[in-house]
């Protein structure tokens, strides 16, 4: 995409990489980003600011800002989540902005909702929270996590060698 092409050509170059760093890794900015992201206004306080922004005063944050988006970010979870065959509960905020879990925006959302649909070892809860539930409502995580945990689903069933997908060359990328 141009888009992601633009962003690594503007943080390849070191003067602007601090400078939009410098921009973001402010108390100003990070109290706006949090607050954008959390529903329970209490929650985003001075130990939550502190948290995030200690980190960024580390002397190789820069590098790994740069790292972060620019290098590669690995596989998707609908590469590897079909492999997965433990049990798994998500938990997601109901007014995530980040990762929605409805609506237009929701690639993310739309397939975890089909896979806890579709799959008995994988269930979804939603509770009234925005994109960090854990922290943003954790009476309301708990309340889902806790039970689950005592009592989870049983494992997929693993396919045998037999019912395994035959991997072809053309499958490949090179």
């Amino acid at each position: 995409l141009p888009l992601f092409g633009l962003i690594d050509a503007v943080l390849s170059f070191r003067p602007l990489a601090k400078l939009g760093f410098a921009n973001l890794a402010n108390r100003e900015t990070v109290l706006q980003a949090l607050a954008s992201v959390y529903v329970n206004s209490d929650a985003v306080d001075d130990e939550l600011l502190d948290s995030v922004l200690e980190p960024a005063a580390d002397e190789y944050a820069l590098d790994v800002f740069v790292k972060v988006l620019t290098g590669n970010p690995g596989k998707s979870p609908d590469d590897f989540i079909p492999t997965v065959k433990c049990p798994i509960r998500l938990i997601w905020g109901t007014v995530d902005s980040v990762t929605p879990l409805k609506g237009d925006a929701a690639i993310y959302g739309s397939y975890f909702r089909g896979l806890a649909k579709d799959e008995p070892h994988i269930s979804l809860i939603e509770v009234h929270a925005g994109h960090v539930p854990q922290d943003d409502a954790p009476s309301a995580v708990h309340d889902a996590m806790l039970p689950w945990l005592a009592n989870p689903p049983p494992a997929a069933q693993q396919k045998t060698s037999d019912e395994q997908d035959e991997l072809h060359a053309d499958d490949l990328i090179m």
